[in-house]
């Protein structure tokens, strides 16, 4: 289903590039001209005027606005724009009045973050983004899991959206909103991940993306912690509408009182229009389809902290062709995902301390030649936190967390993993696991001089494993200067094996949890909120207790592997050009079978290249503020082609063929490469904004392609051909 990535999105609002809700502007009768410009003189094209909360204008690629307005009234201004320091004043009307205006870079990081970032993140140094970056990345589809593909560490071995970490399965990321547990965190789910993600860009403040050393604070992950952070109480009244070529989506949030305040947003995904402009290949019965609505609210309880909610559903169904190994056929599947989390910040006595608890509800069902399964998986997940006050150069933190699982999976499946012909016969698929985790950790962080250190340990109990844990964590920054610095990290990580291992028919009765081992070592200088930043990572983990096949315990822990490799990012920022460029090598072994892999290749001795292994990635983008609120970006990836088993021969069976397999992973497909573009224009509108939008996904056309479809006795192949070897989207997004 990897050629669907293209077509599978419904692009959100550009929510982060509007002004707050307005009030009504008075009619003007004289005309003020102004400049922003930042602290060197150069003009800022793309800033927007607010004049007593309503948009009056955006500066043109001068840096020029201007703005009718009554004569002898006095009037609050402020002029912002992203990586910049807003600026605010008043001032008075008068025959000739000029208002030139200088803005300063900003001095934090640009992301919007409403509660303060974690103590440990000095030390261990996530990614940070904003959804203002996400919207902007060309190529991600307005699609967080997308944009942080870009990401050094990240690898993508097709077209979805999956986060396969620094040389880990897309299995092994945690992710959570407000630290609630979202177990499904992708739309229409594959093997590789899925097509984007659940919680688009409009319903967070901001994210942080850990890709290994992460601290005690989180448990039950091998390679990498997302952690999505939601919106607070809007402060006025906001209305937002998009309309593109794949749905529209509406939303609206707005204060009650002087403490509450409440948020809902409602998408509707329809592509038949998108297929009549951009053309597909495939059959499609029915074609991509869904809906989601969410609602959320914020409540500041005074000195009883603050208290916030969120809840999603979300429904989609999908037909479409798909081929694998000499199969072709229809792919039939439809989802029903329901999601609630609370959180509660605040403080127990002198300690400041946090609360979530979530609860994540998933049920899909899939049809596909034989393959005949119905998927029922419940997690409900808590946390609590402590941090004590600072005690002169020593902070200590405390917390636990844990999750309880419900998961069926029944149906009839191949016997040989992928022989969607069912030539090998089929099975019954029968899973029924209630499995829970619970660990506590404790951290303490200290600072001498230029050297922070956290070191922290985690006990973790697995239910099902009938395990106990101990996972020491240790993060080390060694600053060099004042814009430079040295970064260690190391710490052992455990996760329990997925639900579909223990198969009552073939499957596994107990799993230990899965082991990893991680060593980071980084280096990076200047600044990441302006001027040239660069980051260098070197990193080796090891893997041990992987689930293998077995002919007489249908898995075991005997799975073991490693990664290394080296990460580069590289950013230019100014208010004139936006770059960033990403690299990333990695060389992974693993010994271990996918639950999808049951049976399908015969176990060579040692270990092999994984599916998901990348060698190299390049990748640069770029953005370009020009005139009057219209911004050009552009992106271009490089990669090596995945990993593939090549079927060398195919052995005659009954009416049918076998295929006989090669060594595991021994080829490898062409080099992927993509060039995207992508447009936006802000004009002002009345009291509001109008965001007109478009892009084009590989405008070169490329046919990149990611498997072989073979002739029915595998005598001859050819690539899978994609959805659209290029796809252009449009739309318009109204705010006020």
């Amino acid at each position: 289903m990897a050629p669907l990535a293209l077509v599978l999105f419904l692009v959100q609002p550009c929510d982060a590039f509007a002004a707050e809700p307005p009030a009504i502007q008075p009619d003007g009768s004289t005309r003020v001209v102004g400049t922003v410009r930042d602290t060197t003189g150069l003009p800022l094209p793309g800033a927007t005027i607010e004049i007593d909360d309503s948009l009056a204008a955006v500066s043109d690629a001068e840096g020029r606005f201007e703005i009718d307005l009554v004569s002898g009234a006095l009037y609050r201004a402020t002029v912002k724009l992203p990586g910049f320091d807003p600026h605010g004043f008043v001032f008075e009307v008068s025959h000739g009045v000029r208002l030139d205006v200088v803005l300063a870079i900003s001095r934090v990081r640009e992301q919007i973050i409403v509660t303060a970032p974690s103590p440990e993140e000095a030390v261990a140094r996530p990614f940070l983004l904003q959804p203002v970056q996400v919207y902007r990345t060309p190529g991600a589809d307005a699609d967080v899991f997308r944009a942080l593909q870009t990401l050094p560490g990240v690898s993508a071995p097709d077209d979805a959206a999956g986060l396969f970490v620094r040389g880990g399965d897309v299995s092994e990321v945690l992710v959570s909103l407000d630290d609630a547990v979202i177990a499904h965190p992708y739309r229409y789910e594959t093997p590789t991940g899925g097509f984007r993600g659940t919680v688009n860009p409009l319903l967070i403040s901001g994210l942080s993306f850990s890709t290994g050393g992460f601290s005690a604070r989180h448990g039950n992950a091998l390679s990498g912690v997302l952690d999505l952070r939601g919106l607070e109480r809007p402060e006025r009244r906001q209305t937002v509408a998009t309309f593109g070529l794949a749905g529209a989506s509406a939303s609206i949030a707005a204060p009650v009182g002087d403490r509450f305040g409440v948020r809902g947003a409602f998408n509707r995904t329809f592509t038949r229009v998108l297929f009549a402009v951009n053309g597909s290949p495939r059959l499609f019965d029915p074609p991509p389809e869904g809906w989601d609505g969410s609602a959320g609210f914020a409540w500041n309880l005074g000195r009883g902290g603050r208290l916030k909610g969120f809840a999603l559903m979300q429904r989609d169904r999908i037909g479409v062709g798909i081929e694998q190994d000499a199969f072709t056929g229809l792919l039939r599947s439809s989802t029903t995902h329901r999601f609630a989390g609370t959180r509660w910040d605040g403080a127990v006595g002198r300690w400041t301390a946090s609360a979530s608890f979530g609860h994540d509800d998933y049920e899909r069902s899939t049809n596909v030649g034989i393959l005949d399964r119905t998927i029922t998986d419940r997690v409900a997940s808590w946390r609590i936190d402590l941090a004590a006050p600072p005690a002169g150069a020593v902070e200590w933190r405390v917390g636990a967390n844990g999750s309880f699982t419900e998961a069926s999976i029944a149906g009839r499946v191949p016997v040989r993993g992928g022989d969607l012909g069912g030539v090998s016969g089929d099975a019954r698929f029968d899973a029924a696991v209630d499995d829970w985790f619970g660990g506590t950790y404790l951290e303490v962080a200290t600072h001498a001089g230029p050297v922070s250190t956290t070191i922290g340990a985690r006990a973790d109990r697995f239910g099902l494993a009938r395990a106990t844990t101990l996972d020491p964590r240790l993060n080390v920054r060694i600053g060099l200067g004042r814009n430079h610095a040295l970064r260690l990290a190391t710490g052992v990580y455990h996760q329990a094996p997925s639900p579909s291992y223990y198969d009552r028919e073939r499957g596994a009765s107990r799993l230990p949890p899965m082991r990893a081992l991680h060593y980071v070592a980084g280096y990076e200088t200047g600044r990441e909120t302006e001027g040239l930043y660069v980051r260098a990572e070197g990193f080796v983990k090891t893997y041990a207790h992987l689930p293998l096949e077995d002919d007489v315990r249908g898995y075991t822990a005997d799975g073991f592997g490693s990664a290394r490799g080296v990460d580069l990012f590289v950013q230019w920022l100014s208010s004139r050009l936006e770059v960033r460029g990403t690299a990333s090598w990695l060389r992974a072994r693993r010994r271990w079978t996918p639950v999808d892999q049951r049976e399908r290749y015969d176990l060579p001795d040692g270990t092999w290249t994984p599916d998901f292994e990348i060698p190299w990635w390049v990748q640069i983008i770029t953005r370009v503020p020009l005139s009057n609120g219209v911004s050009v970006s552009a992106s271009w990836r490089s990669a090596a082609g995945r990993p593939h088993t090549p079927i060398v021969d195919g052995r005659a069976i009954g009416d049918g063929f076998l295929p006989v397999f090669g060594s595991v992973n021994s080829e490898r497909l062409p080099r992927y490469e993509r060039f995207d573009l992508s447009w936006s224009w802000l004009v002002p509108a009345g009291d509001g904004l109008v965001i007109l939008f478009a892009s084009v996904d590989n405008v070169l056309g490329r046919a990149n392609f990611f498997d072989y479809i073979y002739a029915p006795d595998y005598a001859s192949r050819q690539p899978v051909v994609n959805a659209a070897p290029r796809g252009v989207y449009v739309g318009v997004s109204l705010r006020r």
